[in-house]
C-alpha cells in the first residue's frame, strides 16, 4: 500500500517514568565523566605530580585507564551496592552506596522485572544505571559515600528515605 509508511507506530510508554522516576540527564552524566577524567589527568604542584599527571594522561589516551562496568541482576543489586566498597576494591573510594540510592534501586528492581543494573566507575565516582526495555537510564552518581546526583522520584516516598 502506498500509505503504509505514513502510519504512526505507537510508542510504548517509558516504564521507569510510569513509576515516577526521572533519570539523571545524560548531559549531567557526560559532564561528570569528563570532569573525573580531567581530575585524573591533572595533578598540580610538584614535579612528581606533573609526572603522575603525564602518566595518567597517557593511560587514558592509550586505553589503559577507562570506565569499567559491573553488571548485577535486579535480585542482587541492593546487597551489592551495600557491599560495593568491600567486594570491589578497584577504586580508592572505600564507601558503600548512599542509602537513598540503594532504596531507589530497590524500588526500581521490584517494579521493573526485566531489568539489570550496571555500576560504572573510573577509580572513583561510581555511576548506577538501570537497563530495561532496551533502554538505559542513570539512577545516580556517588563518591565517598555521598550522593553527587540522583534521579528524581515521587515526593511521597522520598520522605521514607530520610
Amino acid at each position: 500500500m502506498p500509505f503504509d509508511a505514513t502510519v504512526a507506530i505507537p510508542q510504548r510508554a517509558d516504564p521507569l517514568r510510569q513509576l515516577g522516576v526521572i533519570p539523571v540527564d545524560d548531559k549531567v552524566v557526560k559532564a561528570h565523566k569528563a570532569s573525573v577524567i580531567e581530575a585524573f589527568c591533572s595533578v598540580e604542584g610538584t614535579v612528581l605530580g606533573e609526572c603522575i599527571a603525564a602518566n595518567n594522561r597517557r593511560a587514558v589516551q592509550t586505553g589503559i585507564a577507562y570506565w569499567r562496568q559491573i553488571v548485577f541482576s535486579r535480585h542482587e543489586i541492593c546487597d551489592k551496592l551495600r557491599l560495593f566498597h568491600q567486594e570491589y576494591r578497584y577504586t580508592p573510594d572505600h564507601s558503600a552506596a548512599p542509602r537513598a540510592l540503594i532504596k531507589l534501586a530497590d524500588y526500581v528492581a521490584k517494579r521493573l522485572e526485566e531489568s539489570v543494573f550496571v555500576v560504572e566507575y573510573f577509580y572513583t565516582d561510581p555511576i548506577l544505571y538501570v537497563v530495561y526495555d532496551q533502554r538505559t537510564a542513570c539512577l545516580g552518581i556517588w563518591d565517598k559515600g555521598k550522593l553527587l546526583d540522583i534521579a528524581t522520584y515521587p515526593s511521597w516516598w522520598s520522605r521514607l528515605w530520610r
